[in-house]
């Protein structure tokens, strides 16, 4: 009998164990890709990038799905310093891309186009996330579209 209480102890503190060290492990969570837009408001390409590319309806789901900061040069708080931190091209406009772990996906220097950034913005996702936000895309369309004839 005492054996036995003594097998079902051991048992108990082993399972409790596990269970202990299971609860303590961290859960694995995706974080979600972030861009950092660099630009400035003299910078006449800059401003042709934001209202070609980011007014794209593709652009705009894709953005909803990472994380994202539009940095100005110069109206940003600390924008110089994100700017030395993340970018390299030593102008703007230029875009940095990472994964949702903080690993650099790629930097584009430049004036993009709304192509271009749908490409450059597309690295950042799964193949199952893309067609996910490839139907997202689609409805949104469709809303702009019932609302747009609507009016």
């Amino acid at each position: 009998m005492k054996q036995a209480a003594t097998t079902i102890m051991l048992l108990l503190f082993a399972a409790m164990t596990s269970l202990l060290a299971v609860a303590q492990e961290k859960p694995k969570t995706l974080a979600k890709p972030t861009l950092y837009i660099f630009s400035a408001q003299w910078c006449a390409p800059c401003q042709r990038m934001h209202k070609e590319a980011l007014g794209d309806h593709e652009v705009m789901v894709m953005l909803q799905h990472m994380d994202h900061r539009l940095v100005d040069m110069d109206l940003t708080k600390d924008g110089k310093l994100l700017y030395n931190k993340h970018a390299r091209s030593g102008g703007v406009p230029e875009l940095v891309l990472y994964d949702g772990e903080g690993k650099l996906i790629a930097r584009q220097a430049g004036y993009e186009t709304v192509e271009g950034m749908v490409k450059f913005m597309r690295q950042a996702f799964s193949a199952e996330e893309l067609e996910n936000i490839a139907r997202e895309k689609a409805l949104r369309k469709l809303r702009y579209v019932d609302f747009e004839d609507n009016e």
